[in-house]
């Protein structure tokens, strides 16, 4: 499932089916299965803020990355066109 907004209702859906997923495991009481399924829904706007820091911070590494890469690319292709010229001048 991908969501493009995190909000009470998807939370809740989100919540619901992990539950069903936990129901048949023998190990697991349904009664602190439901509480805490019960808890999770309540601090739905805790658990928003946190994701939305999470995405935040994510999206800030992506683009270092990308800043890094970027510049190692040029260096690269420079070295190339430098070793080109290098050995087509020995050729000749």
């Amino acid at each position: 499932m991908k969501l493009k907004k995190l909000d009470e209702k998807a939370l809740a859906a989100i919540v619901d089916e992990t539950s069903k997923a936990y129901k048949s495991m023998k190990s697991i009481d349904a009664k602190d299965l439901q509480s805490a399924a019960g808890e999770l829904k309540k601090n739905w706007k805790h658990i928003k803020s946190e994701v939305d820091r999470s995405v935040k911070v994510s999206g800030v590494a992506t683009k270092k990355t990308v800043t890094a890469v970027k510049k190692a690319v040029k260096k690269t292709v420079a070295k190339k066109a430098i070793i080109k010229k290098v050995i087509t001048k020995k050729k000749a």
